[in-house]
């Protein structure tokens, strides 16, 4: 893992080093999650409105939901590719 100078880490068995790296991981991702959480809740709100929808034949409403659900995998795949440059 890279420490915030750019320079990697060799931690080894030392566990002060695993602590070090435990803890930039932690500051790196904790919006990280919360985006995570906040598109998760958007794809689940869509399949509540797509099935409101469809349970009141109402095709806008679940034509909504169903480009709610759309939109928050999108921004789900997002995340992953943010986390897959980071990581590398």
């Amino acid at each position: 893992m890279d420490n915030p100078q750019g320079h990697e880490r060799n931690t080894g068995d030392d566990p002060a080093g695993k602590a070090r790296d435990a803890a930039d991981k932690a500051k790196q991702t904790g919006e990280e999650w919360a985006d995570k959480a906040k598109h998760t809740g958007e794809e689940w709100a869509g399949k509540a409105k797509e099935a409101a929808g469809k349970m009141t034949d109402d095709e806008r409403l679940e034509g909504e939901g169903k480009a709610e659900q759309a939109k928050g995998s999108l921004k789900k795949a997002g995340d992953k590719l943010k986390e897959a440059f980071r990581r590398s």
